[in-house]
């Protein structure tokens, strides 16, 4: 065990932990960035959406940001029942802002660690968090397992930018269910291959429509693609219960994606996509702060994703340094932290759904090549492009398209 001690320990290193630790570090802070993965974790791409270049610009990353932004790929829709398809190609046209371009989310996180122990922040990888320290109510600490040991280690302030996980918001209790995002089942995992590369050669991104709902094949950095099955309630029973029958009930429908499936390699266990919004009843607190989605989970599309994670972090950060300087009293801080969080959550969400309704249908289909793109806006993208005969390609086979559509996303 360790008793050493640091101003900041910040848990995880994605994109809202490594710009909290950046920031903190540029102020001259000690501060430690705990990370579970080794290397670069791999993410699927995501549709640039809020970058801000004036953070960008203070986390020392904006003359690189643009080595991690790329044309939205092209997205192939298919109907797995008719044979149906076309391609969707989509120039983003307003580059200037950042906004429209695929974000390769693994690039850009490594820039951001980078950058992050640039500026004077250590960072530990293969360094999973188990629990926080209490002392007396206070979190003091956090009790983490790097190599096979366990390590105790002291902070002044612990800031949880675990993600999902919200490893502080469980363990103190913080965490509470909100709405759930979508009535459907999905499922996902990631293969490696030559049958799955050379399924998504022509296509790295294909949404194919089949009986109940549809799958989502996309190809990810470092030789993934990840496979995502979706399905209503009715067609996800009727396959069992557990993730992988429904997962490969849904694969079976697609013969090529079968064929694929079945001669590469697995490399990530059948896993739920998070289908419930989260909230935490406390964003601050006695000795931490909560950031990103360890403070909110809501809508993975329809919330500005990377952007609301690293404006909340802009925040944190802020927060962290005025407790450490010990101007203000603690429980005003953690009050008006919270209260710009929601704003920053609330407006981020609406940004998104602005930019949607102003847009014309090209802007919907760069909104529609983000893998984290929501069923309902997929049903508005399939169905009412196809059924306005905007696709590409003859009359006939937008009709098909369009029915395809209409029955994929029919069963609630």
């Amino acid at each position: 065990m360790s008793g050493k001690s640091h101003e900041v320990i910040v848990i995880g290193a994605g994109a809202a932990g490594a710009t909290v630790a950046n920031l903190l570090a540029a102020e001259g802070r000690d501060v430690l960035l705990l990370e579970r993965a080794h290397g670069e974790a791999p993410h699927l791409p995501e549709t640039s959406y809020g970058l801000r270049r004036e953070l960008l610009c203070r986390l020392g990353v904006e003359a690189q940001v643009e080595q991690v932004l790329e044309p939205p790929p092209p997205v192939r829709l298919l109907s797995v029942a008719t044979g149906a398809s076309c391609e969707l190609r989509v120039d983003p046209g307003r580059t200037e802002d950042l906004q429209g371009r695929s974000l390769n989310r693994t690039g850009f996180d490594a820039l951001l660690r980078e950058a992050a122990r640039s500026r004077g922040a250590a960072l530990r990888t293969c360094s999973e968090v188990r629990a926080p320290l209490l002392e007396e109510g206070r979190v003091v600490g956090v009790r983490y397992e790097s190599e096979g040991r366990a390590i105790k280690l002291q902070a002044r302030v612990v800031v949880d930018a675990s993600g999902k996980s919200a490893l502080l918001g469980h363990a103190l209790g913080l965490r509470q269910p909100l709405r759930k995002l979508d009535p459907r089942r999905a499922v996902f995992s990631h293969f490696q291959g030559a049958a799955m590369e050379a399924l998504t050669e022509a296509a790295p991104m294909t949404l194919a429509l089949i009986e109940g709902g549809y799958i989502l094949v996309a190809r990810m950095p470092g030789g993934r693609v990840s496979v995502v099955a979706v399905l209503g309630e009715r067609a996800a029973a009727s396959f069992g219960e557990s993730h992988e029958s429904v997962f490969l009930g849904a694969v079976l429908q697609w013969g090529a994606l079968r064929a694929a499936v079945e001669r590469s390699r697995q490399v990530l266990p059948f896993l739920p996509v998070m289908n419930q919004a989260f909230e935490s009843t406390r964003a601050a607190g006695e000795g931490y702060v909560l950031v990103g989605e360890a403070a909110f989970f809501c809508d993975p599309f329809f919330s500005g994703g990377v952007s609301l994670a690293m404006d909340g972090a802009e925040l944190a950060a802020g927060l962290v340094s005025r407790l450490l300087e010990g101007g203000g009293r603690p429980e005003s801080l953690y009050a008006e932290y919270e209260a710009r969080l929601r704003v920053l959550v609330r407006r981020r969400e609406q940004e998104p759904r602005d930019w949607l309704d102003a847009s014309s249908l090209s802007a919907l289909a760069v909104a529609g090549a983000d893998p984290h793109l929501p069923w309902s806006t997929s049903r508005l993208l399939l169905g009412a492009l196809a059924g306005a005969g905007a696709l590409p390609g003859a009359a006939n086979r937008t009709d098909a398209l369009s029915a395809a559509s209409r029955k994929a996303f029919s069963e609630v």
